[in-house]
């Protein structure tokens, strides 16, 4: 890639930064003979900053071990998005003239955007030139249109608003809610010292995941959550259920409270002050999330967990 080309990519990736909400957080990974995290997800967050970074990126010498894409892909899936905020879409754009899936490494490249998919980031490639292969690429696209096709460098910038469309448009939530019966579903999550910050994170991954499958809303599927420690508390109720998005925000939000598992008082605030306000005729759930062993003193699930399964 020549210095003006590269130069136009970092010209477009700065009118990216410009073109989104500010809820949108932006890394930059360059790849060449080498790869880099140049910027993470927490660095340089406002725009000038951000502009300043990207302004200092130097562009690779070209060399004799290939172009790394298969290593920027890992560095953003292992290093970058295993860090992001839980529940939001995790999108890579990936800048290429096709020269990676031309060239020797391509089986590692394939594998690396395998991966990335594996950890739920979706790819979307804005390929310039003739050597982009679109068969290829698509192989290994979460969908056909994740491939924008464009004839050279000059078409980043004069096609920038739909590209940025095209952006914006892979960054929606893919998933349809797959159950298509209403339930009750609370989620008792696991606060406690068992449980790392990252794991916590892990957990709250999981459960905005398990709502997005059921779809919260008033008339459909409602949720709740309990959390809990060495005391158990209610987060969010049945009535809150306005939403699947409200719901997502409020998992988000959740602190990691530590302490000792009491996974028993958790049992026991949901069954008191949960599943009473559940719907009749309505499944109803208990979704436990734990990581480890309760405390010494607490109660035995078996015995804890009657005052849940003799609910309706």
């Amino acid at each position: 890639m020549g210095n003006s080309d590269f130069a136009k990519q970092k010209t477009f990736v700065k009118l990216m930064k410009k073109s989104f909400a500010t809820n949108w957080r932006f890394a930059v990974v360059t790849y060449g003979e080498r790869a880099s995290v140049e910027t993470n997800l927490t660095q340089n967050v406002n725009i000038s900053e951000f502009e300043k970074a990207v302004d200092r990126i130097e562009k690779d010498e070209d060399g004799k071990t290939g172009v790394q894409l298969g290593m920027a892909m890992d560095l953003a899936t292992t290093e970058i998005f295993s860090k992001t905020r839980p529940g939001i879409t995790k999108l890579a754009v990936v800048l290429t003239d096709g020269t990676p899936m031309a060239g020797l490494d391509s089986s590692e490249v394939k594998r690396t955007l395998r991966d990335s998919r594996k950890a739920d980031v979706r790819v979307v490639t804005l390929g310039t030139g003739k050597s982009v292969d679109p068969k290829e690429w698509r192989s290994v696209l979460q969908r056909n249109q994740d491939l924008i096709q464009l004839q050279d460098s000059h078409d980043l910038m004069f096609k920038i608003r739909d590209n940025a469309a095209a952006i914006c448009t892979a960054a929606e939530l893919l998933e349809k809610p797959t159950c298509v019966h209403a339930v009750d579903i609370a989620f008792l999550m696991d606060s406690s010292d068992n449980i790392d910050a990252e794991n916590f994170q892990k957990q709250k991954s999981l459960v905005i995941s398990i709502a997005r499958s059921f779809g919260i809303s008033p008339n459909t599927s409602r949720a709740a959550v309990v959390l809990y420690s060495d005391k158990a508390s209610v987060r969010f109720r049945f009535g809150d259920s306005m939403s699947t998005k409200l719901f997502e925000n409020t998992v988000r939000d959740l602190p990691h409270i530590r302490g000792e598992s009491r996974m028993d008082k958790a049992f026991e605030v949901a069954a008191n002050d949960i599943f009473p306000s559940g719907r009749v005729g309505i499944p109803k759930i208990a979704f436990v999330v734990a990581n480890g062993q309760q405390a010494s003193d607490a109660n035995l699930l078996d015995v804890a967990s009657k005052t849940l399964t003799k609910e309706e």
